[in-house]
C-alpha cells in the first residue's frame, strides 16, 4: 500500500486493532503517515472530551443566584442609605430655613421703615380718601 492509500483509510479506522499488518508497518517506516495517524488519534480524542465534558444543570441555578445576590447587596446599601439622605436634607432645609432671615434681617428692617419722602406721599394718598368719606358722613 502507498501513503495515499494509508491515509485515505486512517479516517475510517478508530483504534490500533482495525489496522492490518501492512498498515502498521507503513506507519511504523513513513514519518508523515505516522504524524497524520498520531493528529487523527488526537483529533478523535478531542472531539471524545467535547462531547463528554458537560455544563452541571445546576450551573445556570448557581450564577443567576450570584448575580441576585449581588443586587441585592446594591439594594440593600440604597435602601440603607436613602432614608439618610432625605433626613439630611430635611435638617439642612430646616437650618437653612432658620438661618436665613437672621442673615438677611437687617436687610429688611431698614426696607420697613417709610422714608419720610415716603411717609408723605402715602399720606397725600390717604388723604382725599378720608375726604371722602367725611363728606359722605355729613
Amino acid at each position: 500500500m502507498g501513503c495515499k492509500e494509508i491515509r485515505n483509510n486512517l479516517s475510517d479506522i478508530s483504534n490500533e486493532q482495525e489496522m492490518t499488518e501492512e498498515m502498521r508497518a507503513h506507519l511504523s517506516s513513513c514519518p508523515d503517515c505516522n504524524r497524520a495517524w498520531e493528529y487523527i488519534l488526537e483529533a478523535e480524542n478531542l472531539i471524545k472530551l467535547e462531547k463528554e465534558e458537560k455544563i452541571s444543570p445546576f450551573f445556570m441555578t448557581r450564577l443567576e443566584a450570584a448575580i441576585e445576590s449581588n443586587h441585592e447587596q446594591e439594594v440593600r446599601f440604597y435602601n440603607i442609605i436613602k432614608p439618610k439622605l432625605a433626613a439630611f436634607m430635611i435638617v439642612a432645609g430646616m437650618l437653612i430655613g432658620i438661618v436665613l432671615p437672621f442673615v438677611f434681617q437687617t436687610s429688611y428692617e431698614s426696607k420697613m421703615e417709610p422714608t419720610q419722602e415716603e411717609f408723605l406721599f402715602f399720606e397725600m394718598a390717604v388723604e382725599p380718601n378720608e375726604m371722602d368719606l367725611l363728606n359722605e358722613l355729613s
